[in-house]
């Protein structure tokens, strides 16, 4: 029995394996005691190699494709080509195989990678921040869905006294500057820094979250799972907020759309 997880929802593509029967209590809160990692930067343009990395972590645990029992893939918020193809591979083995398969909340899978680091700031409402294109960023809050944040937005305001994981930013922009500067009168530490040591810590964190939402019932289907948008693909115009929401629920548009 072994358990799959795919993530490609950031600028490294992360696909784990373990053996579910070493993930501890049934929370899933122990380390798989057998376990398979490749992690692989994203090059632009050059494909996200999810198929490649499949094999060789199941090459590395012994195992195959027929033997996995339940697959959990990311769903964002994060990169529009790494998330299309995380999910079209995952969904296509959930279904040709009859296994379970899970949706993790890439801002999920995150938050709860930070906690198990070295860096834990012991605070459970951790703010998440990723990049959305060049300048944007996306800002997940506890309990929250993740929004979409300009440039020009106070992120030291937004986040209030939470401390903050930021995977994937730029440091040097001015909004996460002055969001570092914002956090060292909290006492909380680098949002960036916490950042790294989460990514060190997300493969265990995406088994964990697989399992305990596999144990709690909480399938996805494959023929309705789609990413969590929160801005349109680059190129693609809008007619104002309804087509915006129209593709959060993909399938209501189309590029070929009038």
């Amino acid at each position: 029995m072994t358990h799959l997880a795919i993530e490609s929802a950031t600028r490294r593509l992360i696909v784990v394996a373990g053996d579910p029967a070493g993930t501890g209590d049934s929370a899933g809160t122990g380390d798989p005691a057998r376990t398979a990692t490749r992690v692989r930067d994203i090059v632009p343009g050059r494909g996200t190699p999810v198929l490649a990395g499949i094999d060789e972590v199941l090459r590395d645990l012994g195992t195959t494709i027929e033997d996995v029992t339940a697959i959990g893939v990311g769903i964002g918020p994060g990169s529009f080509t790494g998330l299309r193809a995380g999910l079209a591979t995952a969904k296509t083995i959930a279904w040709r195989r009859g296994i379970p398969l899970v949706a993790l909340p890439t801002d999920t899978t995150i938050r709860r990678a930070a906690r198990s680091s070295p860096l834990d700031p012991g605070m459970d409402d951790l703010a998440v921040l990723l990049p959305a294109g060049a300048r944007d960023h996306y800002l997940a809050l506890p309990g929250a869905e993740p929004r979409l944040v300009p440039p020009d937005a106070d992120l030291g305001a937004l986040v209030a006294d939470r401390p903050v994981v930021a995977v994937d930013v730029d440091a040097g922009a001015p909004p996460v500057v002055a969001l570092e500067a914002a956090l060292v009168g909290t006492g909380a530490p680098s949002a960036v820094a916490l950042g790294i040591a989460a990514l060190d810590r997300l493969p265990t964190a995406l088994l964990e979250v697989l399992t305990r939402r596999l144990a709690d019932g909480d399938l996805a289907d494959p023929a309705t799972l789609v990413p969590r948008y929160i801005a349109m693909p680059r190129g693609i115009a809008t007619d104002g907020a309804a087509d915006t929401e129209a593709i959060r629920v993909e399938g209501t548009w189309s590029p070929t759309r009038p």
